[in-house]
């Protein structure tokens, strides 16, 4: 049996969500767990760039690379009795971002280098629905304990796609929004990292987050022509 109150604890490393240049190495991070977790599991890594490595004499996982793309990640402590913990990452690299980021659930499952799954089951079940062109068949079960994880350093617009039937809650950050036939989008979502969780238990198929071009990441000719607002071809 074990003791009474038995738990894990994971201690977070203070530069968990660390901006970088494009081309420069994030500083290590570091996360020890303890008490009564005997090891850690790392789910979204190796992604771009970004690596871990798992010291269990030390009883840390310590992430390091250089990155390629935006990387999310978590790590959560495993043992035989007592309560798990999860810790969070990201790594984002400073700028616009090279293009939308989608996924397809029917052709990638659970593997992505930009949204990161926790606690995350596909339905055994196929459905059936189409978007942009894509006959979709696979479905992310978005239950209680399942969390969407992702990071952008830009506004964004995200859409979701779920069942044709579907018109209830999703929460993002926390805050629940109700989709329409089977279609949630969500504008003006600032730079930092998300969480999408559950509102009510739905069927996801795919994510897409079209990202805004800032002022500053317009080329000089196109920012000159804008600030002395004239037209430009």
């Amino acid at each position: 049996m074990p003791p009474a109150g038995s738990t894990h604890t994971l201690t977070v490393s203070d530069n968990n969500n660390q901006w970088i240049d494009e081309g420069t190495a994030i500083t290590d991070m570091i996360f020890t767990w303890g008490r009564d977790a005997t090891g850690a599991s790392v789910s979204g890594l190796p992604s771009s760039g970004i690596n871990f490595s798992i010291d269990n004499s030390m009883k840390t996982v310590i992430v390091f690379g250089t990155p390629t793309n935006n990387v999310s990640f978590s790590v959560t402590t495993i043992g035989s009795f007592g309560t798990t913990v999860t810790g969070e990452g990201s790594i984002n690299i400073n700028g616009i971002p090279s293009g939308d980021e989608t996924h397809n659930f029917t052709t990638s499952g659970l593997n992505s280098s930009f949204y990161t799954f926790t606690n995350a089951n596909m339905n055994s079940n196929p459905g059936s629905t189409t978007y942009d062109g894509l006959t979709l068949t696979e479905r992310l079960k978005i239950e209680s304990s399942t969390k969407i994880s992702y990071a952008t350093n830009s506004v964004s617009t995200l859409t979701l796609l779920f069942d044709p039937n579907f018109s209830g809650n999703i929460k993002l950050d926390g805050s629940a929004h109700s989709a329409t036939d089977g279609v949630l989008t969500l504008t003006n979502i600032p730079a930092g990292n998300h969480n999408i969780t559950k509102g009510n238990v739905a069927n996801l198929y795919y994510i897409k987050s079209e990202f805004a071009l800032r002022i500053e990441d317009v080329t000089p000719f196109f920012r000159i022509c804008i600030h002395i607002n004239v037209h430009c071809p």
